[in-house]
């Protein structure tokens, strides 16, 4: 522990000039300094000390901001002890030394969980839904996790739009293996944040409501934010389209074959039935001709025994002998 009192600062990112800077009253009374990082040199503010950086990705705003974020912006805030990281989008309520002092008593870095997401996995599958990035990136990631920490997928996700950190070094490395996660996988920093911090001790982890607490409130006015969203690449999304059109294409298919398939089998059914029932009546009917035939060699039998005894009898001798005699003349 040092003698001095903790430098503190709230910091946050815009690079690329897609949104409007959202104004800080928190900052106008408070003693803790309210930075943005940015690569615009028109961008000014009556509350944020703005300083303008070099982005560390030509073309990619997105892991550009992120590496400020993690990193606690790298070199232009070594000097601080303890950030607040603030999304663009929350305006906070509360004075930023208040919030430090409460979460960083016991803790090293604090964070909010995610109030509408239950699992990590359940992150991925809406990141891969509105097609956020390059699908093949967030499979090769989600199978890493499962391989390598599956318990993680099904933690409760961190909501990374803010976020208070003690520089200590135990939390630079972390901040470094997540920095590394964002660069090989996804850019979508939630997906590997809770990845990160698995087993990092002195994290604290808050129950708030994301939209709004005592401290923050988020900001989703279209008009009060300004956001370009033609800034952001939906290619991703395009990309995604066809495959998942051509699974439902597909699940359709599958669906009208299994349908013929069941009524062929409901049609087999009742022929094989059918053919039971005529099978039983041909027997019934070989066993009849069987009895009748039986009964027509009976008769047959008895009707020679009849004639024989005719033809033995003296007048019917005599009686065949007058018609051959008649018959000659």
């Amino acid at each position: 522990m040092t003698d001095h009192p903790p430098k503190r600062a709230v910091y946050t990112a815009l690079i690329g000039s897609y949104e409007r800077l959202l104004e800080q009253p928190a900052a106008i009374t408070s003693d803790v300094p309210f930075i943005c990082l940015t690569d615009d040199p028109d961008l000014t503010s009556n509350t944020w000390q703005v300083r303008l950086i070099e982005p560390a990705f030509l073309r990619d705003a997105s892991r550009s901001s992120r590496f400020l974020k993690i990193m606690g912006g790298g070199h232009p805030l070594d000097e601080y002890d303890e950030t607040l990281w603030i999304d663009n989008r929350i305006v906070l309520s509360e004075d930023p030394a208040v919030i430090l002092d409460e979460v960083l008593a016991d803790a090293d870095l604090a964070v909010i969980h995610h109030s509408y997401r239950e699992t990590v996995v359940a992150e991925f599958d809406e990141v891969t839904r509105a097609g956020l990035d390059d699908p093949a990136r967030i499979y090769e990631q989600l199978i890493h996790y499962a391989e390598s920490k599956q318990h993680v997928l099904d933690l409760r996700p961190y909501w990374g739009a803010f976020i208070a950190r003690r520089w200590t070094p135990s939390i630079r490395d972390a901040m470094q293996t997540w920095l590394n996660h964002v660069l090989r996988y996804s850019r979508r920093d939630q997906l590997s944040m809770r990845y990160a911090l698995d087993g990092v001790p002195r994290v604290l982890a808050l129950d708030l409501d994301n939209y709004k607490s005592s401290w923050h409130t988020w900001i989703s006015d279209q008009d009060v934010i300004a956001r370009d969203y033609s800034m952001r690449n939906n290619s991703f999304r395009t990309s995604i389209r066809a495959p998942l059109a051509a699974t439902t294409t597909l699940n359709a298919e599958i669906a009208s074959l299994r349908a013929e398939l069941d009524a062929e089998q409901e049609r087999s059914r009742k022929a094989l039935e059918r053919v039971a029932h005529l099978r039983a009546r041909v027997e019934r009917l070989l066993k009849r001709v069987d009895r009748l035939t039986r009964k027509l060699a009976v008769e047959r039998d008895r009707s020679a025994r009849l004639r024989a005894q005719v033809d033995r009898r003296p007048g019917k001798r005599a009686a065949d002998a007058v018609r051959r005699a008649l018959t000659r003349r």
